[in-house]
């Protein structure tokens, strides 16, 4: 499979978010559906790992 800058990437088992992480990374923008609060947490942290990422870039 494969997509797009630009695209919605959709996963449905999030886990820690490695798939949307990456889709972020790639420019594409990612949902992921996750059960467990511990995984979803994780998710969270490293998509925002990759989002400050962005910023830092943008700014130089």
């Amino acid at each position: 499979m494969w997509s797009n800058v630009g695209e919605t990437v959709f996963t449905p088992f999030l886990g820690i978010g490695s798939e949307v992480y990456e889709a972020v990374k790639l420019g594409r923008k990612g949902i992921g559906i996750e059960l467990k609060d511990k995984y979803f947490e994780t998710a969270v942290r490293n998509v925002n790992k990759v989002l400050e990422g962005q910023k830092q870039l943008a700014l130089f």
